[in-house]
């Protein structure tokens, strides 16, 4: 048998550029779009790679789009400090005209500020009844991916995922003072028309 290493310890030791997509999110991502290991996905904007790990170690195939070269790099080395052999990365910037070449897919996660931009020009990407979900960071953002996903996916739904840690005593129980109370917004256009 073999033991997997605690993956929380190796997300401390990833290398880190843009902002992260935290474990919550991630979990919320997965959990409602319901990937497994036969899913198929496309990642927009990899950032530092974060959230394509967590993706990489439950879906079956993932590419991943970033326009950043410097970003790329950070992507390839997490990817291989934790031996994922199911993704592959992609120098370039998804645009209205820049476009996807990968067809009949499972799903679309969007890290973007433009999100609502492309939605409408990727969104046929996705074989029918697929998700696509958009991490965002503002209301104006959450609230213009929502309406660019409400018409061309039988639900659509916006939320917030909260986590809080506890101490925990012998005296008392209370919420841990230290805790991120606001990551993202995430949105999800489900059951693809």
């Amino acid at each position: 048998m073999r033991i997997h290493p605690f993956f929380p310890a190796y997300m401390k030791k990833l290398k880190r550029g843009p902002a992260v997509v935290l474990p919550k999110d991630a979990g919320a991502i997965i959990g409602h779009c319901g990937f497994d290991k036969k899913s198929k996905i496309i990642e927009i904007g990899g950032g530092s790679g974060f959230l394509t790990v967590q993706l990489a170690r439950v879906v079956g195939k993932l590419v991943v789009y970033e326009k950043r070269k410097e970003f790329v790099d950070i992507i390839n080395k997490n990817i291989e400090r934790l031996n994922l052999k199911n993704v592959k990365v992609k120098n370039k910037e998804v645009t209205i005209t820049n476009k996807i070449t990968e067809k009949n897919m499972d799903a679309i996660v969007i890290d973007v500020p433009n999100a609502h931009e492309i939605i409408p020009h990727i969104y046929n990407l996705i074989k029918q009844g697929g998700c696509m979900a958009a991490h965002t960071l503002s209301v104006e953002q959450m609230k213009s991916s929502y309406l660019a996903m409400v018409d061309v996916f039988q639900k659509a739904m916006a939320i917030q995922v909260s986590e809080t840690a506890f101490e925990i005593d012998d005296r008392r129980t209370r919420p841990r003072h230290t805790d991120i109370l606001f990551s993202s917004y995430l949105v999800f256009g489900l059951g693809k028309k």
